[in-house]
């Protein structure tokens, strides 16, 4: 099996979570025989893969889930979802930090149309797999999406840092 890993462009400039989950998974794979790739979009045909597996809801993602979607690839999204408004409501940070949450929320959970690239992503994917059962509520809240496309995949601990 060919699995193509995606996510937004700019992703490792600064590494942080999201980036560590997706070096991890695909170690996980790639031990247990899966051929995992990086997307690289200067060599990489997303049609020559029999999966993509998108990390992250960003906008920036939304052209390749359609992509994959268009040839009939099936569209594992790694959700890595949270809502921007709550953290604006209810946060203590400054009034101009806290309206730039909420106009980033708005503009991309909604658009001109009514549909934004958010919900395009998670309309078009195959499979949600937020990393807990409180981020998969979110997701059906959030965007109406059905219990049966999500399967909770819960972020693990590296066993150096386990002491018993």
């Amino acid at each position: 099996m060919k699995v193509l890993f995606t996510t937004y462009p700019t992703a490792f400039q600064f590494k942080g979570g999201g980036e560590l989950i997706l070096e991890k998974i695909q170690d996980r794979l790639q031990k247990k025989g899966v051929d995992v790739k990086l997307f690289d979009m200067w060599k990489d045909k997303i049609a020559d893969f029999d999966v993509v597996h998108n990390f992250g809801v960003f906008s920036d993602t939304a052209s390749i889930v359609d992509f994959a979607k268009a040839y009939k690839v099936p569209v594992a999204v790694h959700t890595i979802y949270w809502p921007q408004a709550e953290a604006a409501i209810k946060g203590d940070l400054p009034f101009r930090q806290r309206l730039k949450k909420l106009a980033y929320n708005y503009t991309n959970k909604y658009n001109l149309f009514g549909i934004s690239k958010m919900r395009r992503i998670v309309d078009t994917a195959d499979l949600l797999c937020p990393n807990s059962e409180i981020e998969a509520q979110m997701l059906m809240k959030e965007f109406k999406c059905k219990r049966e496309k999500i399967h909770v995949i819960p972020d693990g601990v590296e066993h150096h840092f386990y002491k018993p």
